[in-house]
């Protein structure tokens, strides 16, 4: 093919991929679910000699009731705490900003040898923070409505979703032959191996992944009981979502909240949740690397310093490139693709 065509090629793959990807994430969604359940349809059709059309149904209604199950349950749990906590936040913003004036009136008053520009800067920091807490209320109050009204556009995705699994567990093998196919005869082999080694990275990250969440959310979720604390199922699901986001943390909610009770005089729970604060940040700093390491076949060491990298290079998309690119690389070495050796 002619060099400039094949960079032409190359240059409009690059640029549907750019416009088409970010519509697509119930295709790969789907692409990669059929992969976790692909050794599912073998076992099936190895253990009872079934057809493969009669695997995948299997497993795919498997996977539907078993996921849709515990979705349902969570679901509606969940969204009878977040609607109560939506009606009882307002309020408690509300009533944050009494024990915040009250707290810098004593600064104020203890600080009353200061020029009186530092004063006004104080009073102005104060109203900001609380026009954002206001602001905040509102942002989530809006989220909510709006994930409510959303709801149709999320219909049509979990239905494009069910149907692209089914179609992908059905003509996955075709699908791998024809990626195979277009290659030559003696590279197959070593694309073969990199393809099985990134399924099971890929198979290992997600199970790593949820365990990890499951952890952290019953962790924080003992925790809250044990604090006494309403509405726990919701609020540790949202600190388990935010713990997800490096950029934030468990931190941006547990940290204000301990101040908070620390303001209102509840110091047991002040002190309860800056120790759940610590539980979690150590659990997630010194066991994530270590399932992480297991799942995906590298060590714990590699997958810290390569998630480190990817976040400080990409930011929180790095945290899955990272350790990606390591796999790749991995695979791709283990596949005789890279041969390094330094000779003295």
């Amino acid at each position: 093919m002619n060099p400039y065509l094949k960079a032409l090629w190359i240059l409009l793959l690059i640029a549907a991929g750019y416009f088409i990807l970010p519509h697509s994430f119930p295709i790969l969604a789907a692409l990669i679910t059929a992969v976790v359940l692909e050794p599912l349809v073998k076992l099936l059709q190895r253990l009872f000699k079934m057809k493969r059309i009669y695997a995948v149904i299997v497993s795919f209604t498997s996977f539907l009731l078993l996921f849709g199950g515990l979705l349902f349950f969570i679901t509606t749990r969940i969204v009878i705490e977040v609607v109560e906590l939506s009606r009882w936040l307002p309020g408690f913003v509300l009533n944050l900003a009494d024990p915040m004036r009250e707290w810098a009136n004593n600064i104020q008053a203890y600080f009353s040898s200061l020029p009186p520009g530092s004063v006004q800067n104080l009073q102005s920091t104060l109203t900001k923070t609380i026009d954002s807490l206001n602001d905040l209320t509102l942002y989530l109050l809006n989220g909510l409505v709006g994930l409510i009204g959303s709801l149709p556009n999320l219909m049509v995705i979990a239905v494009v979703y069910i149907m692209a699994l089914f179609l992908f567990s059905l003509d996955l093998p075709a699908l791998v032959r024809s990626f195979l196919d277009l290659f030559e005869e003696k590279t197959q082999a070593k694309v073969r191996l990199v393809l099985n080694n990134l399924n099971r990275a890929i198979i290992g990250f997600l199970q790593a992944q949820v365990l990890i969440s499951f952890l952290t959310y019953d962790l924080v979720l003992v925790g809250l009981w044990i604090l006494g604390v309403k509405y726990a199922l919701a609020i540790a699901l949202i600190i388990v979502i935010v713990d997800v986001l490096p950029v934030f943390g468990t931190g941006i909610v547990i940290v204000p909240w301990a101040l908070y009770a620390f303001a209102t005089g509840n110091s047991s729970l002040a002190i309860g949740l800056l120790v759940l604060y610590l539980v979690i940040l150590i659990f997630r700093r010194i066991i994530e690397p270590k399932i992480l390491g297991n799942s995906l076949g590298i060590s714990a060491l590699a997958t810290l310093i390569s998630m480190y990298l990817g976040f400080m290079v990409l930011g929180f998309i790095g945290l899955i490139v990272g350790p990606t690119l390591i796999i790749l690389y991995q695979a791709l070495r283990d596949a005789g693709f890279f041969k390094i050796h330094i000779r003295l």
